[in-house]
């Protein structure tokens, strides 16, 4: 049977009705499964430990960007989600060019993590803005799914569930600005790479399996 395009380039899965289900195997599969958490950190190690060893921007870059192509490569010859192989290819080759063009040392290097940085900060500032306008975000995003009611907001019990859901995914971001920025400032580039992924998709993970836990009371199977 082929997949849908939801399937094929989202990573989303179908329960036995055909309707999209959020689970934890869904959200991991959406991000490339398990294969999908290790191939997000290896070029960014790998950034890491060459800048470490040589202090060459450039040739840190490269390195980078080819795992990331054979990755991405591999990913979309395994059949999974396309989207996110494409992502990261595009991710990595952005960030090599920031890591470039101010030179060759570490002050250039760092800028390889810039746009990691910048994104945290936008999920950090957008998720905690939901919650204090009261349309926290995970809602929103269950609702899309069917996964709980369209009227959810006039439940108090549901409005305070996908609030604390939506705080602790801002705080998943937090904690990611909050270790890597004294790295940046200092331009520690070679530790910066480590670091990310250290709280990068595995983090990810988890909070994904935790708000599961939080939430698997609550979330309802579609109709």
């Amino acid at each position: 049977m082929s997949q849908s395009a939801g399937e094929r380039w989202l990573g989303l899965s179908k329960g036995e009705d055909g309707e999209y289900v959020v689970t934890p195997a869904s959200m991991l599969r959406s991000i490339g499964g398990v294969f999908g958490l290790i191939e997000s950190a290896i070029p960014p190690v790998a950034f890491s430990v060459t800048f470490g060893i040589w202090s060459n921007a450039v040739l840190s870059a490269a390195v980078a960007l080819a795992l990331a192509v054979i990755l991405g490569g591999v990913q979309i010859f395994r059949k999974k989600p396309v989207m996110n192989a494409i992502a990261s290819v595009i991710g990595i080759a952005f960030a090599a060019f920031l890591a470039t063009s101010g030179g060759n040392g570490s002050e250039s290097a760092k800028n390889f993590f810039l746009p990691g940085l910048i994104t945290n900060g936008v999920w950090a500032f957008g998720l905690t803005v939901s919650v204090l306008v009261r349309r926290p975000a995970i809602g929103l995003l269950l609702a899309t799914f069917e996964a709980i009611p369209s009227n959810w907001r006039s439940d108090r019990s549901l409005l305070s569930i996908t609030t604390r859901v939506t705080l602790f995914w801002s705080g998943l971001f937090l904690v990611r600005l909050a270790a890597q920025l004294p790295l940046y400032f200092a331009n520690e580039a070679a530790w910066l790479g480590i670091v990310k992924s250290a709280i990068g998709l595995p983090a990810f993970a988890l909070w994904i399996f935790l708000s599961w836990l939080m939430l698997k009371r609550t979330i309802q199977t579609p109709r």
